[in-house]
């Protein structure tokens, strides 16, 4: 039973189970988990893009957040500094960050499908945070007046419950949506 006491256990609910049956996950079958689930991952996941980064940009770092805007964020579940999304639109998950590098704020894009290239995206509209937006989402450019939904994932940059604008990755480079104001 020693072994056991260290193991994860859950009792047994489904109707097909006798009442009190103990089901008992040992360590022994986390690698095969671990490998069923990284098996069914398609794209680039948040470590690798921060390898990435640590390869191309000597120095990066996470911006400072005002603490009103990180509690804000945090209690909905988000994380103002990382977001995932098929921006190039290749069906594989790309990953950005919110960085300082150089004394300035800007997103970083890796791309599931040139993984050896981190993009830069310069002069933010805004910067307290970025999420994603999704394929299909509706928009109001409040720059050209157009309105839309979408054709792909997009970077959206806020100013925390004030403003923000989405870029979105087409001809090899970022384009702005200012979608909120």
């Amino acid at each position: 039973m020693g072994r056991a006491s260290r193991a994860c256990t859950t009792k047994a609910s489904l109707s097909r189970w006798p009442a009190n049956t103990t089901f008992v996950l040992t360590m022994r079958l986390a690698p095969i988990a671990l490998f069923l689930w990284s098996a069914t991952v398609a794209g680039m996941e948040p470590g690798d893009c921060a390898l990435q980064l640590d390869r191309q940009l000597n120095g990066w770092s996470l911006p400072a957040v005002d603490p009103h805007v990180f509690y804000g964020v945090t209690r909905s579940g988000k994380n103002p500094f990382v977001t995932t999304g098929d921006f190039d639109n290749d069906e594989n998950a790309d990953v950005s960050f919110l960085i300082i590098n150089d004394n300035k704020i800007q997103i970083a894009v890796c791309l599931s499908g040139k993984p050896e290239k981190v993009l830069l995206i310069d002069d933010l509209y805004c910067n307290d945070g970025i999420s994603s937006v999704p394929k299909g989402a509706e928009y109001y450019d409040f720059e050209t007046g157009s309105q839309g939904r979408y054709d792909r994932d997009g970077i959206h940059a806020y100013c925390y419950e004030k403003a923000g604008a989405t870029y979105l990755y087409r001809d090899g480079a970022f384009q702005a949506v200012v979608d909120s104001d």
